[in-house]
């Protein structure tokens, strides 16, 4: 199916969908790559399953499963499988990056199928929606991370996506928000847990991986309108967060 962002808003959650696809997988040995968006699997056969250093979970028939970002996992297969997978942006924010299991609605299963019959690629994206954002409601209260209510974060953030492509310093943000570096510090320890400096190139990072997703702009031109001194300098800083460079990222952003 083709990349294009399909938006929903509902039950206070909001949704862009930007890749979905219905696979048959042959053998599933790569590494999950660590990725700034979600990820939403439903198998249709069993023999696949997901795995982290911790602990593996099986991809079974009926169970949808949910990946948020940065979920340290890859997948494995003992044979030939097939599912149904999907990409997108979320609202919501989870305590820890495991993955999660719920129960897949079989009505819009059944939609799925349908549109997979009929060649339907509109009817298949909006069921692909229609089932994450249902999985996404069945999340429990207990595994959500409050959002940042600061407005001082809120300002912050606002600033560092101005200025995507150049590096702010802590004097620079603390001016902005009319406050001492020191009371940033803390303020961003409290209400993010990491750095002010951390937090930008985080953003700086997820600006670049989106862009090698979803343009054909070449590295050399994202190293730059993201900040970076150069080419290697970016290779070297996102291979280090992303454990891909940025080139094998690009071709693998939209695989399983």
């Amino acid at each position: 199916m083709h990349n294009t962002v399909t938006p929903l808003h509902t039950a206070g959650i909001s949704l862009e969908l930007f890749h979905c696809s219905y696979d048959q997988v042959q053998n599933w040995g790569d590494p999950v790559l660590r990725s700034t968006f979600w990820r939403c699997y439903l198998a249709t056969t069993r023999g696949a399953a997901l795995q982290s250093s911790r602990r593996e979970w099986a991809l079974l028939p009926k169970a949808l499963c949910i990946i948020p970002p940065d979920s340290p996992i890859r997948g494995k297969s003992s044979g030939p499988f097939t599912l149904y997978y999907a990409h997108f942006n979320c609202s919501i924010r989870l305590k820890k990056p495991d993955p999660l299991f719920v129960s897949a609605n079989p009505t819009l299963e059944l939609k799925l199928r349908e549109a997979l019959e009929l060649n339907d690629e509109h009817l298949f994206r909006s069921s692909m929606l229609a089932l994450t954002a249902d999985a996404l409601r069945q999340v429990p209260a207990d595994l959500l991370r409050a959002p940042i209510s600061d407005s001082r974060i809120e300002k912050a953030h606002r600033l560092m996506k101005e200025h995507i492509g150049s590096r702010l310093s802590n004097s620079q943000i603390a001016a902005w928000l009319n406050m001492s570096e020191a009371s940033l510090l803390r303020l961003f320890r409290s209400a993010t847990g990491t750095s002010p400096q951390k937090e930008h190139l985080r953003i700086r990072l997820e600006h670049a991986a989106v862009m090698l997703r979803e343009t054909e702009a070449t590295i050399e031109a994202i190293a730059d309108s993201s900040g970076f001194w150069d080419r290697n300098h970016f290779t070297r800083v996102f291979t280090r967060e992303y454990h891909a460079p940025p080139a094998r990222y690009r071709i693998t952003a939209t695989s399983l």
